[in-house]
């Protein structure tokens, strides 16, 4: 191989390399979860057939409106959504492996 043929190798490498260790290391900047007085309910149920669904229920005990998403492990997250106080949103996602792993700020 000549020599800039494998400069150019070199380089092409080295880039990947380089890129790839960033998009490792990057978290998003928006990933705070909601304080703790943002409340998470989750429960299962099973249908006549025994199909399985698995809900989940957030409801604001904060004082001031909170904005939060729900994010689901095996299924999609939910939208962003503002919550005054008291409020609570219920949502659902088919199966039992799928639960709200976090309740996000965004």
């Amino acid at each position: 191989m000549n020599t800039s043929r494998r400069k150019a190798l070199s380089a092409a490498v080295g880039t990947l390399v380089l890129g790839a260790s960033l998009l490792v290391s990057a978290a998003p900047a928006s990933a705070a979860t909601a304080p703790s007085c943002v409340y998470l309910s989750q429960w299962e149920t099973r249908n006549s057939i025994g199909v399985i669904t698995s809900h989940a229920r957030a409801t604001n005990n904060c004082s001031s409106t909170q904005r939060f998403r729900m994010i689901w492990a095996w299924a999609g997250d939910g939208p962003c959504y503002s919550y005054k106080p008291g409020y609570q949103s219920t949502a659902s996602r088919l199966g039992g492996p799928p639960k709200v792993s976090e309740l996000r700020k965004c």
